[in-house]
């Protein structure tokens, strides 16, 4: 699969650049695809007002997509996470639920609970579906998405941790990717010594092996 169209602004935000903002950024590039110009540190400030906590593993699909809802866009999360699909049926059970026991599952339980009552759409998927078909269509009908890689699979980088990408528009041939904006191109010059070769492997990915949790954002049909 030939490589996607690569974006990789200049400037980050600085509440992105400590690598825990990568969600903010990635929702302002999607938004701003749609016409919704926010900067990171506007949707930093608007998930601070709504009571969520700074975590160590940074925000997750139901928070992005709880961010754009709020800024009246129609946002459909695909995700087949076993501990993100366990928030969500807690959320959508007519059971009273046990309180969770961490300040992440709280905070993501109730982004959940936000987002839905929002509008948002939850979709739970197995992992072994692909997605680039129906993010392709997403895209080719005008609308922008999250998407959420392994930082191993996608970077090459032998660490555990995931990253969200702005996807900005789709190459009509269907061999190529999608068109990515990623932030994380001119903080990873500071972090890694051969980052240049990671950025390689990042364009030579192969989105249709992906199978990550994506949100979509800006359709009007859900």
């Amino acid at each position: 699969m030939s490589a996607p169209a690569l974006k990789h602004p200049q400037t980050p935000s600085p509440s992105w650049t400590s690598g825990w903002g990568c969600g903010f950024a990635a929702c302002s590039d999607a938004l701003g695809r749609l016409g919704i110009a926010v900067g990171p540190q506007d949707l930093l400030a608007g998930y601070t007002a709504l009571g969520f906590s700074r975590h160590r593993f940074g925000i997750t699909t139901y928070h992005i997509g709880l961010l754009a809802a709020l800024r009246g866009k129609s946002v459909v999360v695909y995700t087949s996470s076993a501990w993100l699909r366990a928030i969500a049926r807690a959320a959508t059970s007519s059971r009273p639920v046990a309180a969770p026991q961490s300040r992440e599952n709280s905070d993501t339980l109730r982004a959940c609970r936000c987002l839905l009552e929002a509008g948002g759409v939850i979709k739970l998927v197995r992992r072994d579906k692909r997605r680039i078909a129906l993010l392709r269509a997403w895209a080719h009908g005008g609308g922008a998405a999250v998407v959420c890689v392994s930082g191993r699979e996608y970077f090459g980088i032998d660490e555990n941790w995931n990253h969200y990408l702005a996807v900005v528009g789709f190459d009509r041939d269907r061999g190529r990717g999608p068109t990515i904006v990623d932030r994380f191109a001119q903080h990873g010059l500071v972090r890694y010594r051969r980052w240049r070769q990671h950025l390689l492997r990042s364009e030579r990915f192969d989105w249709t092996a992906w199978r990550g949790d994506m949100v979509l954002i800006g359709q009007p049909a859900c």
